[in-house]
């Protein structure tokens, strides 16, 4: 077992202070745990999967961290693009590649990796949905 905490709640707090409220296009994007209950709003990001494997080293054991982002943003049937969704990810890259943990976790980044799996557009009756998988991954001790 890893020697340092358990990750999970550490990253999302983390991941929420940085990227909640980000301004793209005029449009202020907020950041959900894995389902936007209740909003009724057109563009956010849900934070979803996450999986921990214990990353032995010589610096005491730690932990290999993913979670996986998804970007979404919703417009009006036959309006919009996938510009914005494009433009949230641009924005949020920053963020991303700096977070930290809270103080009070006794945990370091060590390590940030993005992968970009793919994304995709989904449509109903009267909207039209582009949405961006993001793969966060971070070595944390």
């Amino acid at each position: 077992m890893a020697d340092t905490a358990y990750p999970d709640k550490w990253v999302r707090r983390a991941i929420s202070d940085a990227l909640d409220g980000t301004v793209v296009s005029g449009n202020t994007i907020p950041v959900f745990d894995m389902q936007a209950t209740n909003f009724t709003g057109d563009h956010y990001i849900l934070m979803t999967t996450q999986s921990d494997d214990v990353l032995f080293n010589k610096c005491g054991d730690g932990w290999n961290h993913s979670i996986v982002l998804d970007i979404v943003t919703s417009f009006r049937k036959n309006h919009g693009s996938r510009l914005l969704v494009d433009q949230i990810v641009e924005a949020i890259i920053p963020s991303l590649n700096s977070l930290t943990l809270h103080a009070s976790s006794s945990m370091t980044i060590n390590r940030v990796q993005l992968q970009f799996p793919g994304d995709f557009t989904d449509q109903t009756e009267k909207k039209i949905f582009h949405r961006k998988i993001l793969r966060l991954e971070l070595d944390i001790n």
